[in-house]
């Protein structure tokens, strides 16, 4: 939501703001609303049976005398330390850090680990000929999250989505494999463009931040000058994806009316034919750039000078090629979900060891956000409480909308996990979150602990009702937006404004570039070629100075003092 405020009917009861619900324990704490120790019962099973049907640290809580809430407070706090080092320390930037960590990202956490080097064992000159393979991984979870997301938002038959979006996240990702390096920057452009567009317009947490930081995989360190040929073959590229978007998207441009208008040239079921002919060429596409990234890397090791070296190259090459061989098959099935008929066609090998491997998630299907939500109005559930039945106080949330007095907070890279679940709980039944029950009855019971502002914390409601809204953007008034949010500040808070900011600034640059007022001494200016070559040779103080300290000691202060004049008769000194 942005940042203009939000608008909706308005109920007869005040607002106070739930920050009970801003702790981690309400969610999944021993009394929080789906506490996890409800999943992790011991069975009296060994150690490694339970690793193999729950992977998680906290099973080796009870060996260290902590329940349930406090392993995952120690695995949180670990975590956090671990990420935070790991980001101002180089030296921690390691597999083995990204291997402890605990991987809430799953398939991108896993790659980490591939992709980070070993340098708490080696010296950082040492080579590492298997980036390009373990690079590609990344590449490759790019290509198959932007395609699917494109594919998706087609297949749900969503009418609000525009063409660029379409062209972007289902023609541009082909040239993530393309062999000319300007093809693939270009696409790297026009990716970081979307996201950047998506970040400013909406509140999707630390998902947009993801895709960026996946985007640079697509750059390289080669600063070589691009010749006319690859030029060509670039325009060449982009004249035909505007030639195919105009022809299936009927894109018309009215210079008139100044207005571009689009609609889509294709049924349903051409479009499913389309995904059923390009599914399986797609992984061969990726197959023989993998292909190519192993041989290049396979050809690097050979070059290495040295036996040992050569061998501890190929040793490593061997093992990451590997890792990235098996990642790209098992991500095979999770891709070919976009089609029925693909997916059936996957060899069963790969299959079962997809599903044996299944319970980590190490490679996962996606395709977010394939409708757009909230275009005849955003759906909210309103929770209020009660005492009587008659007098309804309305319960708020830290982040969500719901008090429409104020703009919703712009919480990124925050993912606010309740306010986050009840987004989607305001778009089906109830029965599809199962979780609200648990939140109701949680309510209904109160704390002991409850902050003062949140309106039940004396006594906890005795009836409890959830309402579901529509909210709107509020339309800017005839003043213009700038000058309907500037008018709420005061005076002395902009002047205080203005000046700390100017005040950071200045700091920044000085620590940064030094104070303002020092200069480092300019050197002499160079006296001309010419000029210097008429001037007599100097004599070399510096010999004559060795052949003084041969001299026996007695006469130690004449030399001193001669010294002290042939300085004082230097022409620097006489400056």
């Amino acid at each position: 939501m942005a940042a203009m405020g939000i608008s909706r009917a308005l109920s007869p009861s005040t607002t106070t703001p739930l920050r009970v619900l801003k702790r981690w324990t309400s969610l999944y704490g021993n009394e929080g609303i789906l506490p996890a120790r409800w999943q992790m019962r011991y069975t009296g099973k060994a150690l490694l049976e339970q690793l193999q049907d729950s992977p998680t640290l906290l099973w080796l809580g009870p060996s260290l005398g902590l329940d349930t809430q406090q392993g995952m407070e120690l695995l949180c706090l670990v975590g956090a330390l671990l990420a935070f080092s790991a980001m101002v320390m180089e030296g921690l930037r390691d597999s083995l850090v990204f291997l402890l960590l605990d991987n809430l990202l799953l398939e991108m956490g896993f790659l980490a680990i591939l992709v980070a080097p070993l340098s708490l064992f080696r010296s950082k000159s040492s080579s590492k000929h298997h980036d390009s393979i373990t690079f590609w991984l990344v590449r490759w979870l790019l290509f198959r999250l932007m395609f699917a997301s494109g594919v998706v938002k087609l297949t749900s038959r969503c009418p609000t989505c525009v063409v660029g979006t379409f062209v972007i996240e289902i023609a541009v990702p082909f040239l993530f494999f393309a062999p000319i390096r300007c093809l693939r920057l270009g696409a790297f452009y026009l990716q970081m463009f979307l996201q950047v567009l998506i970040i400013l317009t909406g509140n999707y947490n630390f998902f947009n931040l993801l895709t960026i930081i996946l985007c640079f995989s697509l750059l390289d360190d080669d600063s070589a000058v691009v010749s006319w040929a690859a030029l060509l073959v670039e325009l060449g590229v982009y004249v035909l994806i505007i030639y195919f978007t105009k022809l299936y998207f009927s894109v018309d441009i009215n210079w008139k009316s100044k207005s571009v208008s689009s609609k889509t040239a294709f049924t349903f079921h051409q479009f499913n034919h389309f995904l059923k002919t390009v599914t399986i060429p797609t992984i061969w596409l990726g197959v023989l750039s993998l292909t190519w990234e192993v041989v290049t890397a396979m050809f690097k090791c050979a070059c290495v000078r040295g036996f040992f070296w050569k061998l501890w190259a190929t040793v490593q090459w061997a093992i990451f090629t590997t890792a990235a061989v098996g990642v790209f098959a098992l991500s095979v099935v999770p891709y070919t979900y976009i089609d029925y008929e693909s997916n059936s066609n996957v060899w069963p090998v790969v299959r079962k060891a997809y599903e044996t491997l299944d319970r980590y998630q190490l490679v996962n299907s996606y395709g977010l956000f394939r409708r757009m939500t909230g275009v005849g109005g955003r759906p909210e559930v309103v929770i209020e409480g009660s005492m009587d039945k008659e007098t309804w106080t309305e319960i708020e949330f830290m982040y969500k909308p719901g008090n429409v007095s104020g703009p919703p907070p712009v919480v990124a890279p925050h993912q606010p996990r309740l306010d986050w679940q009840m987004w989607f709980a305001a778009l089906g039944p109830h029965t599809h979150s199962p979780w609200f029950s648990s939140l109701v009855h949680r309510l209904l019971q109160g704390k002991r602990d409850d902050p003062s502002k949140y309106p039940f914390s004396q006594q906890p409601p005795a009836f409890i009702r959830a309402r579901l809204y529509k909210y709107w953007f509020t339309e800017s008034s005839e003043d213009g937006v700038v000058r309907e949010h500037v008018r709420t500040l005061t005076g002395p808070l902009v002047i205080w404004s203005l000046f700390c900011t100017g005040a950071a600034i200045c700091l920044l640059k000085t620590l940064f570039l030094g104070s303002p007022g020092s200069s480092r001494p300019k050197p002499a200016p160079a006296e001309p070629r010419s000029k210097r070559a008429k001037d007599p040779p100097a004599p070399a103080p510096e010999k004559t100075e060795r052949k003084e300290e041969n001299r026996p000691s007695d006469g130690g202060k004449e030399n001193s003092e001669d010294r002290a004049l042939d300085s004082d008769r230097s022409p620097r000194k006489r400056k």
